[in-house]
């Protein structure tokens, strides 16, 4: 019997897969942020995220987890407009209707279970908030993020 040379789940990135992830986004228009593990940008060293800006309501480049150079912050904005993560016609507005759903039971977190991870996070982070915190925390960004839509 031939012995197994390949985990059956990724866990940390082996050569083989940095290799290929280093060959692909070195091709021209390749501004993909490959998974899983990511990729590191080719300045910084850096892996190239994106942080989801929940008072604008977009992704952007996590230029506060991380220093990018500005190739890399272009290399990660060109994945956000390539994918259109911002698109008003195909951004998500279940965080903006989650918002609203707050401010109208008063500040209290609904009991459903959500199916945005970016919901799923923000609620985990308002959960030991008192709720008139949660209501001036989901007012405010309701305020801003209603002037943007």
């Amino acid at each position: 019997m031939i012995e197994q040379l390949c985990r059956k789940q990724c866990t940390v990135s082996c050569k083989a897969l940095r290799n290929l992830q280093k060959k692909y986004s070195s091709l021209p228009d390749a501004e993909i942020l490959l998974q899983p593990m990511g990729i590191r940008g080719k300045d910084s060293k850096e892996i190239l995220i994106l942080q989801y800006n929940v008072m604008n309501m977009e992704f952007e480049p996590a230029k506060d987890l991380y220093t990018y150079s500005d190739r890399e912050l272009r290399f990660i904005e060109a994945h956000i407009k390539r994918f259109r993560l911002n698109d008003s016609k195909f951004r998500s507005r279940q965080l903006f209707d989650f918002v609203k759903n707050v401010i109208d039971n008063n500040g209290n977190l609904p009991k459903y279970e959500y199916n945005n991870l970016i919901v799923k996070i923000f609620c985990e982070k308002l959960a030991d908030k008192p709720s008139d915190e949660i209501l001036k925390i989901c007012k405010n960004i309701y305020i801003i993020a209603f002037a943007k839509m």
